[in-house]
């Protein structure tokens, strides 16, 4: 594939906006250097203690990767990612292309999400945030386990109240499954 741009109609969306991005090696090259600049920004956190003269202490953190500030860096919405993701909005003239943005966006979304576990694990990020980062931003979920032991359950709704004898039958039968 050729290095430059491709023919207009290629960046045509259905409402005929063209595509910021109609390259997919610029695309990249844009990608990579989000992270880039990411990896050397910092942001600045205060710590709860203050200095010996009272002054907050401010502490300087490694700005995090996120799919928002990828968007921002890239000039284009979340939406749009979504869209450079979503093969119906290629022509088919253009289809082949859909598999090197699927794949470039792919990519970035794994280091985002290896950068919020790792952080998750070694503190680095409040590891309840960390948690609910990657359960509501990608297919990860929360396992929970329930297990009844011994129960027995009475489906017959009209039934007539049962005689003492026949509540320590079922007592009895419980204690023995346990």
């Amino acid at each position: 594939m050729s290095d430059d741009l491709l023919p207009f109609e290629f960046g045509k969306d259905r409402a005929g906006q063209p595509r910021k991005y109609s390259s997919p090696r610029a695309f990249e090259f844009e990608v990579e250097y989000y992270f880039d600049i990411t990896d050397v920004s910092y942001v600045a956190m205060y710590h709860k203690q203050l200095d010996k003269f009272g002054n907050p202490v401010e502490l300087k953190v490694k700005q995090p990767y996120t799919i928002e500030g990828l968007c921002l860096h890239l000039g284009i919405t979340r939406q749009t990612l979504l869209n450079y993701e979503n093969e119906s909005k290629y022509t088919d003239k253009y289809r082949h292309l859909y598999k090197e943005f699927f794949d470039i966006i792919t990519r970035a979304r794994m280091r985002i999400t290896q950068q919020r576990v790792v952080g998750g694990l070694i503190g680095a990020m409040d590891p309840n945030f960390a948690k609910f980062l990657l359960i509501n931003t990608t297919d990860m979920v929360e396992k929970s386990e329930q297990k009844v032991v011994g129960a027995y359950v009475n489906t017959n709704i009209n039934s007539e109240p049962m005689s003492p004898e026949r509540i320590r039958e079922i007592a009895k039968k419980l204690e023995d499954e346990c």
